[in-house]
């Protein structure tokens, strides 16, 4: 492919009121700067995360992690610009921009690290495929790192971009039991997933129903992929087993409610009444390219379902990150036709 000069990306300068109310669809920006263990990327489709809209939002410090003006999103599927960049240049692959960066990859192109680009498994749409990298391996490594085969699991957030990959993960690792949250109307997407029990967290006081059948705390792990309730950590003693583990991978930094919460559980030793189960706070690093190509072996064979809630055209965007905010994805919201 030969390298374009400009190209078409949406770009805010402000957060005021919501990312989504700053969003700028701009027609002719600069192709962005690429570095020494970086290529450049055809964007085809782009997977949003609340991490997109969060952390530009944090007051004041959100300023000074993300430089602007901007370009937001950081997953993507499309094809690889420049020749000798490691791989069949027409090949597709998904992965990661670098996250919080200034240039994204809602746009046309988009600078990437090498080390997180993936083939795109056959049978898989470039929208499939956006909604894949943050999730899949953010579930990956949580669950790969503190679910040991035959534990009881509790997902907090079964039916979001990280849950549906997650409850299917850790069956695939050997879960014994998965116990997933989510809404209502959600709950057969989540059983069909492979989740044991379903919590509906409208109806049920998670806390309540967690430790309810008497016997003691049974649950090897918890992973909260929501970050609600608060209280969640504090109250484990109820349902998670003395040797357990609490581990969290959502937060909202705008919130000083969350994060006093999350400092609690974080610093608070157990002798000055501290919650006495381990907790972990996980955020995406780097992933060994063997795990890369074990979670996409899984999808190619139909192990992992890649499930994708809804798909907005390019200059839909800011009602896609709308949509997100609502927080009732069922899976992975999708930006797609960035380069039709």
């Amino acid at each position: 492919m030969s390298q374009p000069t400009t190209m078409k990306a949406w770009r805010y300068t402000s957060v005021a009121g919501g990312m989504e109310k700053n969003l700028k669809l701009e027609t002719n920006v600069p192709l962005p700067p690429v570095g020494k263990n970086e290529v450049l990327v055809e964007v085809l489709s782009a997977g949003l995360n609340p991490a997109d809209y969060k952390v530009p939002e944090i007051p004041y410090l959100g300023a000074l992690a993300v430089r602007r003006p901007a370009v937001p999103c950081a997953d993507f599927c499309g094809r690889r610009v420049v020749a000798g960049s490691g791989g069949d240049d027409d090949e597709l692959v998904f992965g990661m921009a670098k996250f919080p960066g200034q240039h994204g990859v809602l746009a046309q192109y988009a600078p990437v690290p090498k080390s997180t680009l993936v083939p795109l498994p056959k049978g898989l749409t470039p929208e499939q495929g956006a909604g894949i990298y943050i999730a899949a391996f953010t579930a990956f490594v949580t669950i790969s790192s503190y679910v040991k085969p035959g534990d009881t699991v509790f997902i907090n957030g079964g039916s979001g971009g990280v849950g549906t990959f997650g409850i299917q993960i850790a069956k695939l690792l050997g879960a014994r039991r998965v116990v997933a949250s989510c809404s209502g109307a959600n709950a057969d997407l989540v059983r069909s997933l492979g989740a044991d029990e379903v919590l509906d967290y409208k109806t049920q006081d998670l806390v309540t129903t967690l430790a309810k059948d008497g016997g003691g705390p049974k649950y090897d792990v918890v992973l909260d992929y929501v970050g609600h309730p608060l209280d969640l950590h504090s109250q484990s003693v109820k349902f998670l087993k003395k040797d357990g583990i609490f581990v969290l991978i959502a937060g909202d930094p705008s919130n000083m409610r969350a994060n006093m919460s999350l400092l609690a559980s974080m610093l608070w030793p157990t002798f000055l009444g501290g919650t006495p189960r381990k907790f972990k706070m996980v955020a995406l690093g780097a992933v060994k390219e063997e795990d890369q190509k074990k979670v996409a072996g899984w999808i190619g064979d139909g192990k992992l379902k890649v499930m994708v809630d809804s798909v907005f055209d390019f200059e839909q965007a800011p009602q896609a990150f709308e949509k997100l905010k609502t927080g009732r994805a069922k899976g992975k919201i999708v930006i797609s036709g960035i380069n039709p």
